[in-house]
């Protein structure tokens, strides 16, 4: 039981001639004679310090982007030419008094405006903002402006500036990609990607505005859109997503002018609103021609104040409408659709139609070459709610006073109010 109290002597013991050294000196206390000087750097210095760190920095990027192979370019002044494949930038706006400011003469480029814009005060107008020029492929032009002098009131045009924004007119072109441009004041095209037949061509997330001529022109038009346009505002292949406002006075100055449509709205003064061989999902308007014109339109609203509302071979679940033409007109077959007209047939069809309404105060709400199926449609003017060349079944026409209901045959048809139907065959309750 005496270990432990030997142990803890011996440790005690240990410790004293570790306790008992005496200290050691840490130096003299006293100061250096004379007055203290300044330690600190002045902020020249610093700043100097600051740019020469900025410089090695910079030089090791470049340094780093060159080992990467993507090493960039600046463009600092215009005129300029590209004439080797690369990536190159601007570095601050740029300016012009005449003549195109950016030329690319070489295939695999990337001109990146940097959020930068390229402008021009020409006098008269000329050249562009960029020349994609010959047959060129694999170019790319994104993110920043180009603005020329172009003005628009009333619907005339005073150019001035650039006459295009980018241009790339040669249809061989391929590979040309454009995005986040944004185009204004011109006095021709506002970007021209390569012929808009041309597969592989693409302008998205772009916008154009005061064109004297179209506004976007490619195969594919994605996210974008263009007003103030003096012929069609968005020409393409396939557009999507995107919106054509067109003031030319010219039966052809289309909204949008396309294959396939989808998503979009096109608006026209005297043109066209929509201008496609298919067309889903989208909004056409226009003063004197047809709001949207077609081979197929579905779930589409076409509105015309000179024509029609929605005009096409066939209307899916579509609604028409028109001040002195036909609220939705088709020469195959209308379904799940409305059309409404004040002097126009609310729809007219050369085919069938079927879960559908047609409205007219100057014409039959309805007016069918072929057979009606399940629809309601009225007339406020001296015409029959529905008017079928084939058989009409279970619909419902209002005339009040009138006849409601003119069709060969009738199958299980009502009216509403207090009209007829004149029908030689009569079936399943017909009145």
């Amino acid at each position: 039981m005496k270990t432990p109290r030997l142990i803890t002597l011996l440790a005690l013991s240990s410790l004293v001639p570790q306790l008992s050294t005496p200290a050691q000196a840490q130096g003299s206390l006293t100061p250096p004679p004379g007055v203290p000087g300044p330690t600190m750097r002045s902020l020249q210095e610093i700043y100097d310090k600051a740019a020469a760190v900025e410089t090695q920095g910079a030089a090791t990027q470049t340094a780093v982007n060159a080992l990467r192979g993507d090493a960039r370019t600046p463009i600092t002044t215009v005129p300029s030419t590209i004439s080797a494949p690369g990536s190159y930038y601007l570095t601050g706006n740029l300016a012009v008094t005449a003549g195109t400011a950016i030329t690319i003469s070489a295939d695999n480029v990337t001109l990146d405006l940097n959020g930068f814009t390229i402008s021009s005060t020409a006098s008269p107008v000329s050249g562009a903002g960029v020349v994609i020029n010959g047959i060129r492929k694999n170019i790319r032009v994104t993110n920043g402006s180009i603005v020329g002098t172009t003005t628009v009131a009333s619907g005339v045009f005073t150019t001035g500036g650039f006459s295009f924004g980018l241009q790339c007119n040669n249809p061989a072109a391929r590979g040309i990609h454009i995005t986040n441009l944004h185009v204004s004041n011109v006095g021709n095209v506002g970007i021209t990607a390569g012929s808009h037949n041309t597969v592989g061509n693409i302008v998205e997330h772009c916008t154009a505005k005061i064109c004297v001529s179209n506004g976007i022109e490619a195969h594919t038009i994605l996210t974008s859109a263009a007003s103030d346009c003096g012929d069609q505002a968005l020409r393409g292949t396939l557009v999507s997503d995107s919106t054509g406002v067109c003031i030319g006075t010219g039966n052809l100055d289309d909204g949008i002018n396309a294959q396939t449509v989808s998503n979009c709205t096109g608006i026209a003064n005297a043109g066209n609103g929509i201008n496609a061989a298919a067309v889903h999902g989208s909004h056409g308007t226009s003063t004197g021609g047809r709001g949207i014109v077609a081979v197929s339109a579905s779930g589409c609203v076409g509105i015309s104040t000179g024509s029609n509302g929605v005009e096409a071979d066939s209307v899916t679940n579509c609604k028409g409408t028109s001040t002195s033409g036909y609220g939705i007109a088709a020469t195959q077959a209308v379904s799940d659709s409305a059309g409404v007209s004040s002097n126009g047939y609310g729809i007219r069809c050369s085919g069938n139609v079927s879960n559908s309404s047609g409205v007219s105060a100057g014409q039959p709400g309805l007016f069918c070459e072929g057979n009606v199926t399940n629809s309601y449609d009225e007339s406020t003017s001296g015409n029959p709610g529905i008017q079928a060349l084939g058989t009409a079944s279970f619909c419902r026409g209002k005339r009040d006073g009138f006849i409601a209901i003119n069709a060969p045959i009738t199958i299980g048809c009502t009216v509403s109010g207090t009209g007829t139907i004149a029908s030689a065959q009569k079936h399943l309750g017909t009145p």
